[in-house]
């Protein structure tokens, strides 16, 4: 085994006796060397194939050896002819990176070898540039500049592409999100035409917008009012146009104003879908559905009243009742009487002359009950 400071010396005294076993040991040594022949070159890159940059004029067979051998020795060659350059890229797909200006012939084969070769392309063709996305849309991502036509045609086939796009045209954004909404999320900062595409296609997309405008929510809320949920400080605009398209929104907006709480009592929404409802709300509640009630805790006299008068039979579930919330509830119903406890005269009258029917459900009539039925129905006696 020749030592490199052996090989060095004996290389340096031109003793070609033992040259050529020096190189094939230490092939970078070829460059001490005038006279590097074609066989001497040889022995050298099939040592080493990068040693190639270290001869000053290898011949094509040479290069030739070398570039199989190890594709990305194309950096060490200047000017290298076509057929090399095709050779190149045809064994690796970083080698293109090396060669300056490739011609649309070496781009197209590195790109078939691999379609993310293109990134170590400075200006792809046209044509590159569309076969690439035709091969694998995502792959726009390693053009440096796609073509504005091209950056369309990509999303067209696949709309998630333009994620992988610096800075998109705007064609290319909208074309994205007429195709698929939910790709505005890839999108910084988005123009108001392209939110508003996006909210054609979904009006969910809205929470993708980190700062949307009036109009934006506006145009979204009308087409799906429970996209409240996702609109951070909603105006009392917005909440009672949401609350009147659907009630139940107001179940998605945090801390509802008073007027969006009443309108939605008013339309129907159960009390216990509406967060802190205050006196009016809960009577607004009732006079929607007495079974508000329910969901009320310690209702005073007046919501009580409300809620037999809208559904009287109601006054069952509530624990002592006034006088007045069970005239209120025979009133509206006679029959609601048998959910009532010891009904005195004024109650069971007030029953029966609602519905006669409500007699049944009287246990103890009074006197007076018993003549308003005798002279209703002109009979001498009533049983009770």
């Amino acid at each position: 085994m020749i030592s490199y400071d052996e090989a060095l010396r004996i290389v340096l005294s031109k003793n070609f006796r033992t040259l050529q076993k020096c190189i094939k040991l230490h092939p970078d040594l070829i460059r001490f060397i005038d006279n590097q022949t074609e066989e001497l070159q040889m022995v050298a890159v099939k040592s080493d194939p990068s040693s190639i940059q270290f001869i000053k004029c290898p011949s094509e067979k040479v290069i030739e050896y070398a570039i199989r051998r190890e594709p990305n020795v194309i950096r060490y060659i200047d000017n290298p002819n076509k057929n090399i350059q095709l050779l190149a890229v045809s064994n690796s797909i970083s080698a293109i990176k090396y060669i300056k200006n490739p011609d649309e012939d070496v781009q197209l084969r590195s790109i078939r070898k691999s379609v993310s070769s293109v990134q170590y392309i400075d200006n792809p063709s046209k044509r590159v540039q569309s076969e690439v996305i035709y091969t694998r849309p995502l792959a726009i991502g390693y053009i440096k500049k796609p073509d504005i036509e091209i950056q369309v045609e990509c999303v067209k086939m696949n709309p998630l592409s333009i994620k992988f796009i610096k800075n998109p045209c705007i064609e290319a954004q909208l074309e994205a999100v007429r195709n698929s909404g939910s790709v505005l999320q890839y999108i910084k900062n988005p123009s108001k035409e392209v939110q508003l595409e996006a909210i054609k296609h979904s009006p969910y997309n809205i929470s993708y917008i980190k700062k949307p405008d009036k109009e934006i929510i506006m145009h979204a809320l009308k087409a799906e009012p429970r996209i409240m949920r996702h609109i951070k400080k909603p105006t009392k605009e917005m909440q009672l146009f949401a609350v009147n398209l659907d009630p139940t929104t107001i179940s998605l907006i945090d801390n509802p104003c008073m007027e969006a709480k009443i309108l939605a009592a008013k339309r129907g929404v159960k009390i216990f879908n509406i967060s802190n409802p205050n006196r009016i709300v809960k009577l607004e509640a009732l006079k929607n559905d007495g079974k508000n009630i329910l969901y009320i805790k310690r209702p005073d006299k007046e919501m009580k009243i409300q809620a037999v008068k809208q559904t009287p039979y109601i006054i069952k579930f509530i624990d002592n009742p006034s006088k007045e919330v069970k005239l209120a509830a025979v009133m509206k119903d006679g029959l609601s009487i048998q959910w009532i406890e010891n009904p005195d005269k004024d109650i069971q009258l007030e029953a029966v002359k609602q519905n006669l029917c409500a007699f049944k459900h009287i246990r103890k009539p009074n006197p007076e009950v018993l003549e308003y039925i005798k002279d209703i129905l002109e009979i001498d006696e009533v049983k009770a």
